[in-house]
């Protein structure tokens, strides 16, 4: 028998008696938003960039991470979303400048932590961000406070190339009660940041306001609603945070708000998928000072909604 005929059986028979798996391995579900072949190639451009420009940086793509020098450590699901959203050569080159951007924000951490105790000097730098709760590190290495189901309000420090969350120890320093600081980081960011705003059309009934643009505090304008009198309504408003760069409002005056409630889950279960910075899924009512939860289901095609007994019986009180 010639030698490969030999080698060839050999293998095959090593095939058999051991459960090797010899395919590509599985991949995280936390990447299923990008087709299969995509997630090949998103896994293997960062593994090639870190391994040849960062070998020291540890890569663990099932938790979502790559860990740094010391402590640091660098999320992958939003750099993930921004692939899946890059276009042709965008995607090559999205990799290497999401890094440097990240080498650049280390600098300015450092100019900031030798500032970190002079509150006047960093004060124009405090902004308010919204995350997912499933994305929050544990809860006491942030400063932040809860204002809807599911969703974690965030101190942060606005650079020019990157956020950074602001820690407890460090608001410590200032003095300052922490309402007093969330006051001047939303003032901060409201006025550095004003979405575009314009109408998505559902229906002849049903005309929502899409609020847009290409920063990532855009969800932060949730605070600053009655900025907008049109979008709310004598019942309030329906609203949806489904990532960073996005929020939707329905005024509520009428029972077209049924028909906007389906149409508002769908979206927002398909944008907070999609990202980029997803949020929540989670559609809300928001009426007096306060936005209350609306659970619904959403097989793919419709979506079932399974309101509160409050908002039922705000729903009985309108007209057509």
């Amino acid at each position: 028998m010639k030698l490969v005929a030999i080698i060839t059986l050999l293998v095959q028979q090593m095939i058999n008696f051991f459960p090797f798996n010899f395919g590509p391995k599985p991949l995280p579900a936390r990447f299923d938003f990008m087709p299969r072949s995509e997630q090949v190639q998103f896994v293997k451009t960062v593994t090639e960039y870190v391994q040849t420009n960062h070998p020291a940086y540890k890569l663990d793509f099932a938790e979502g991470r790559i860990l740094g020098e010391g402590d640091t450590e660098y999320g992958l699901d939003n750099l993930a979303q921004q692939y899946h959203q890059a276009k042709g050569q965008e995607k090559q080159q999205l990799i290497p400048s999401h890094f440097e951007k990240l080498l650049s924000m280390k600098k300015e951490e450092e100019d900031l932590v030798s500032n970190i105790d002079d509150f006047e000097k960093i004060k124009k730098h405090l902004t308010v961000r919204l995350f997912s709760d499933e994305t929050i590190v544990p809860p006491g290495s942030l400063v932040s406070r809860d204002d809807f189901v599911g969703i974690k309000t965030v101190l942060v420090f606005d650079l020019p190339s990157a956020v950074k969350n602001v820690r407890p120890e460090d608001a410590k320093l200032w003095g300052k009660k922490t309402e007093e600081l969330f006051t001047i980081a939303l003032e901060n960011t409201l006025d550095a940041y004003k979405p575009t705003v314009s109408d998505v059309k559902l229906s002849n009934s049903v005309t929502l306001r899409f609020f847009g643009g290409d920063n990532i505090f855009i969800a932060t304008n949730v605070f600053d609603l009655d900025r907008y009198p049109e979008v709310i309504g004598k019942q309030g408003a329906l609203v949806i945070l489904p990532h960073r760069q996005a929020m939707v409002v329905f005024p509520i005056n009428d029972l077209s708000v049924i028909k906007a409630m389906s149409g508002m889950a769908a979206a927002a279960t398909g944008m907070y998928k999609e990202g980029p910075g997803s949020i929540s899924p989670n559609l809300f009512w928001y009426h007096d000072g306060k936005f209350t939860k609306i659970p619904y289901d959403f097989d793919g095609k419709k979506a079932g909604v399974t309101p509160p007994d409050e908002f039922v019986q705000m729903l009985n009180e309108l007209k057509e």
